[in-house]
């Protein structure tokens, strides 16, 4: 199982549209004093959170049907999912939803994953190609040419949720590798903040352990 740093975590609220539905700055200045408010074109409202908060920034944006809040990591020493404050950010998260007028308007939501990932001394691609492509050989033997890069990109669908995976090779050093998880819920109903915390690392858990089942070496 290759080293993973996890860099970004990200909350996707979608509504059937966000275009004409009232959001309460104040609910949200009354409860962040940090929070700086961009209006941009058209229906896109930037919420900049200033002050950072054990290493991390947070920022959202409301959008045409959209929330999305992310949590960056401004330090190499987050890693684990568990590093990160996660009671102040599923808080946030928690009252820029409700700063929305029609919560019923919600028709899902979803969590975003960015990390870096490392294997021991091998490239990359060659791992995923090796592990993704098992006939290599006889694939490259019909595309008369040498597979020199490989990026896996692929969708689970579980009882529950959805979880797209997207592992992408750096070129220097070869050994690295971006990672990207994305699960979808289709669900109308936001969790409160302690389903919201425990979903996120749950979650984020079941899908490196069930990554590292297959990049296994």
């Amino acid at each position: 199982m290759p080293e993973i740093d996890l860099k970004r975590i990200n909350i996707t609220v979608v509504y059937e549209t966000l275009r004409d539905v009232f959001i309460s700055i104040d609910k949200i200045k009354r409860a962040y004093d940090d929070a700086k408010i961009i209006d941009g074109p058209e229906y896109l409202k930037i919420v900049d959170f200033v002050k950072e908060v054990q290493k991390c920034r947070i920022q959202a944006n409301y959008n045409e049907n959209r929330l999305h809040i992310n949590m960056v990591s401004l330090t190499e020493d987050l890693k684990e999912i568990n590093d990160y404050p996660l009671d102040h950010f599923v808080k946030v998260a928690n009252k820029l939803e409700e700063a929305v007028e029609d919560s019923k308007n919600i028709i899902g939501y979803g969590f975003n994953f960015d990390g870096k990932g490392e294997f021991d001394g091998e490239r990359a691609d060659e791992v995923f190609k090796n592990i993704f492509i098992k006939e290599s050989n006889d694939l490259e033997s019909k595309l008369g040419g040498n597979i020199s890069k490989f990026a896996p990109k692929f969708m689970v669908e579980y009882d529950d949720f959805a979880l797209n995976v997207s592992l992408n090779p750096i070129d220097e050093p070869a050994n690295f590798f971006k990672l990207h998880l994305n699960t979808h819920f289709q669900r109308t109903l936001f969790p409160n903040t302690n389903e919201l915390k425990e979903d996120l690392k749950g979650y984020y858990n079941k899908a490196i352990n069930n990554l590292g089942e297959i990049l296994v070496r």
